[in-house]
């Protein structure tokens, strides 16, 4: 009976928690480097970052794209620093990191970037892959690691995905990463509350994000499963490091829909993602950057 009363305590507060504001607000005081910063959900996040005027330190390969994002954010009245960053190459990225480190006290990591290529697998190259995971997982779990030795860190985002948790079609390499982010993400959250660590995470794992990434991307519950603006996902992410939440898929019903598949026997959940994606399945086109 002890032990039941803790747990409802537990799931009492993280309830109350979750719907919590603003416990950790993010402030001037705050360096925040987000991947993956100039287009997309990443240039929404930045903008967003910057209308709480902290300082940003934004990562991207696409360097043509950063003055113009270095000008609406200093329309908001924050300060910004750009580097050019290809994480695919993982030795060049961990030696940029070691000097952002020696110039800035990141206190929030935002793993932003990501990339997609949304092919039948038997089409797929080895080469695309090993880049897909590349980007997609392993740079931020370096990342992660980099800055976690650090005592500046106190928060810890990475971008997972619905595809992290329901199958589909033409997204093995794509949901091998986003698997991989979970898993990892998961685990390294039970390592820091173990080391009664003071750093946080987010795993923010969003349906379909409008941006140049997805493209195609249809099925016959797009009423029900529409695809959501950067700018509604950023807003969404940043109310939820700032109230602390461990976990979130975006739209309340993402998060069941996520679970009870998993509940469910896999021919019915195969039976419903195919009669539901099938058809517009052909259309279903990625950025592969």
């Amino acid at each position: 009976m002890y032990y039941l009363i803790i747990i409802f305590i537990g799931i009492a507060w993280y309830c109350w928690r979750d719907n919590i504001k603003c416990i950790f607000p993010i402030t001037s005081k705050d360096t925040i480097l987000i991947t993956g910063a100039c287009m997309g959900l990443g240039k929404a996040l930045a903008i967003e970052c910057a209308k709480k005027k902290c300082k940003l330190i934004l990562l991207d390969v696409r360097s043509d794209l950063s003055l113009d994002l270095l000008q609406d954010i200093r329309k908001e009245g924050s300060e910004a620093q750009f580097y050019r960053c290809d994480l695919s190459d993982l030795q060049s990225t961990k030696e940029l990191i070691t000097i952002i480190k020696q110039k800035y006290k990141v206190t929030i990591l935002i793993n932003n970037a990501g990339v997609g290529i949304f092919k039948l697998f038997e089409d797929e190259t080895i080469e695309d892959v090993i880049k897909t995971n590349t980007i997609n997982y392993l740079a931020p779990a370096m990342l992660t690691q980099e800055f976690i030795k650090d005592n500046n860190i106190n928060h810890i985002v990475n971008i997972g995905s619905a595809a992290s948790i329901v199958q589909g079609m033409k997204i093995t390499a794509y949901s091998a990463s986003k698997h991989a982010m979970w898993g990892f993400h998961n685990a390294l959250r039970m390592e820091l509350k173990y080391q009664n660590s003071n750093v946080r995470t987010t795993l923010v794992c969003p349906w379909g994000i409008k941006t140049g990434m997805i493209q195609g991307l249809k099925t016959k519950l797009d009423y029900f499963l529409p695809m959501m603006t950067p700018e509604y996902v950023a807003q969404c992410i940043l109310q939820a490091i700032e109230a602390g939440r461990e976990i979130i898929f975006i739209q309340w019903y993402q998060f069941y829909i996520a679970h009870i598949s998993r509940l469910l026997s896999s021919k019915i959940v195969d039976w419903f993602i195919l009669f539901v994606q099938a058809k517009h399945v052909h259309e279903f086109k990625g950025r592969y950057a």
